[in-house]
């Protein structure tokens, strides 16, 4: 009778005799295969990993097309890890392709985390961009949009500022560093044409923490 046993060994317990059961057993070095063990008829194939969406804000999505530098930045950002980006014509998505190919050396091993690899790079690289949104008073409107139109932005491929009529909102979208101090200053016009305005008239508090400013008729 033979019996065979495989265990997890090291070198010191594999060069001594053994036995079970008053028989001499033969142990062996046992290691857990990750890949095609040495002998094995299947052969591992590589495929490419299917797309995948990545969701994007419509700011966020605007300012990239209108900055070169950014819109390359991320493209090179996304060629380091085998991606490719498809740009929305319409909508809030990018689609991320997979570039890898068996000319790739590892092509294998790349492609099992490529989809995680090219996620993370995408949320790295969106965490550098800020996009904050100021809701302004429709009586006010004018009157912060013509103070807003007399600053000047020293870094306009860093920052974009984004005006709504309709919903009387000034939005402020780009690199972290340069959006957040715009936007302090974009919020300290607001709160000083505000102030002007309650100078010469009063204000009503309506729902939801907005106002509505109200003239004196003399």
């Amino acid at each position: 009778m033979h019996l065979c046993l495989t265990f997890l060994a090291v070198d010191e317990v594999l060069s001594q005799p053994h036995k079970l059961g008053g028989q001499r057993v033969e142990v062996r070095r046992y290691i857990a295969c990750l890949a095609k063990a040495e002998g094995d008829s299947v052969n591992r194939r590589f495929r490419v990993p299917e797309p995948f969406q990545f969701p994007i804000t419509k700011l966020k999505l605007r300012f990239l097309k209108s900055s070169d530098v950014h819109t390359k930045a991320l493209e090179a950002r996304m060629r380091m890890c085998h991606s490719s980006i498809v740009w929305p014509e319409a909508g809030d998505m990018l689609q991320i392709n997979c570039t890898l190919s068996t000319a790739v050396k590892d092509c294998v091993k790349l492609a099992a985390t490529w989809n995680d690899g090219a996620e993370r790079n995408l949320r790295d690289f969106f965490e550098t961009l800020e996009e904050i949104t100021i809701t302004v008073l429709s009586s006010l409107w004018e009157s912060i949009i013509k103070k807003i139109s007399e600053i000047t932005i020293d870094q306009p491929q860093a920052v974009a500022v984004v005006l709504s009529t309709k919903d009387h909102q000034v939005s402020v979208v780009g690199v972290k560093d340069v959006a957040l101090p715009l936007t302090a200053t974009l919020q300290t016009i607001c709160k000083v044409v505000q102030e002007e305005a309650e100078e010469r008239g009063f204000l009503v508090q309506r729902d939801a923490g907005m106002f509505e400013f109200k003239y004196y008729v003399c």
